[in-house]
């Protein structure tokens, strides 16, 4: 969600009502979360801030949220930091920290930071149309989730969490991914390749031994990578539609609280960003890389560096979805079950 107006400039009720022609505009971030704030940083492309400037006094007054002219302005900056003395408890009930800044338009989303507990926790806004104007609040939102601590490939990790379309919260990063996404094609993002509806047993390292024997039961009891040549081409041998539904599902490879998403969560995922495909997949919140995928009849890896493949939960015949990213399109199609893709976590809610 972006960042909305309340009221006019001026207005009793909710505008920012200093009495006189005010230069600048308000910024109320209502923080809700836990740990100690110390400092809250915004950033944008354009001037939030400025050391000095002068007003002709003489100039007429601008009309309702209109900016003044201001002449000579030096030390522009595009970041404003408030730094609290004493840290703010945010185990409490929502905090609401204010900020002045210019009036402007911004390019691109604006970058919030909250220092909590010594680190900076990040997160991206949208301006309001048309920029900020002079003389009125803006109410920001902000809801920290600290990040999840849970046990993956027999080692403690611990991910962070970012906010999607519709609120939904995700983890920051593919299942087995050293860090978030720096870039489309960060290899220490790409993360692991699971064949749909297996376990955390090994299999989903992408240089897994490979072997031939379909698995009778859900849980093979091994790490190898299952090959399959021919259809339905799935690593079970007698399909079982109940695999990773839902959390705490059959086979889910998700934490507590985590589960695979849906091929719904991915289209609303997709109907938000930018443009569809790596790009925008990158420039959204969940910053997805293009991590490749592992072929289901020989387990070579493909279009690593240029697609993306995420799998979803919903099942499709004898196929389940996945989401498709690629330079030029993104989308949800179907596909084998024995392929290895990307899995993403998705919060329950």
């Amino acid at each position: 969600t972006g960042i909305e107006p309340v009221g006019d400039a001026g207005d009793e009720t909710s505008g920012v009502n200093f009495r006189y022609n005010h230069v600048f505009t308000l910024l109320e971030f209502q923080i809700t979360g836990t740990g100690d704030l110390t400092k809250v940083k915004l950033s944008g492309s354009g001037a939030l801030a400025f050391g000095g400037g002068t007003i002709d006094i003489t100039q007429e007054t601008p009309g309702k949220g209109v900016s003044y002219t201001i002449d000579s302005m030096d030390d522009e900056s595009g970041e404003v930091t408030i730094t609290f003395i004493t840290p703010v408890d945010l185990s409490g009930e929502s905090v609401s920290v204010y900020m002045m800044i210019n009036p402007g338009e911004h390019s691109g989303d604006l970058t919030i930071g909250l220092e909590i507990d010594g680190d900076y926790k990040y997160m991206t806004k949208s301006p309001p149309e048309g920029g900020f104007e002079r003389g009125k609040k803006y109410e920001v939102p902000l809801d920290y989730v600290p990040p999840i601590t849970f046990t993956y490939r027999g080692e403690e990790v611990t991910y962070g969490i970012v906010e999607g379309a519709n609120g939904r919260l995700w983890m920051d990063r593919n299942l087995g991914a050293s860090q978030v996404a720096t870039s489309s094609t960060d290899a220490l993002a790409y993360g692991d390749l699971l064949q749909w509806g297996r376990l955390d047993d090994g299999h989903q390292d992408r240089e897994s031994g490979t072997t031939e024997t379909l698995s009778p039961t859900d849980v093979p009891g091994h790490g190898d990578f299952i090959l399959k040549q021919f259809a339905p081409r799935d690593w079970r041998d007698g399909q079982n539609d109940d695999l990773w539904q839902g959390d705490g599902g059959i086979n889910d490879v998700c934490p507590a609280g985590w589960r695979v998403p849906t091929e719904t969560e991915f289209i609303e995922e997709l109907e938000s960003w930018s443009s569809n495909d790596a790009a925008g997949a990158f420039a959204s919140p969940l910053k997805l890389p293009v991590a490749g995928g592992r072929n289901y009849g020989n387990g070579s890896l493909f279009s690593v560096g240029s697609d993306g493949k995420y799998w979803s939960s919903t099942v499709h015949g004898d196929n389940s979805r996945h989401m498709h990213i690629g330079s030029i399109s993104a989308y949800v199609p179907s596909s084998f079950r024995g392929c290895g893709y990307s899995v993403r976590c998705i919060k329950d809610n």
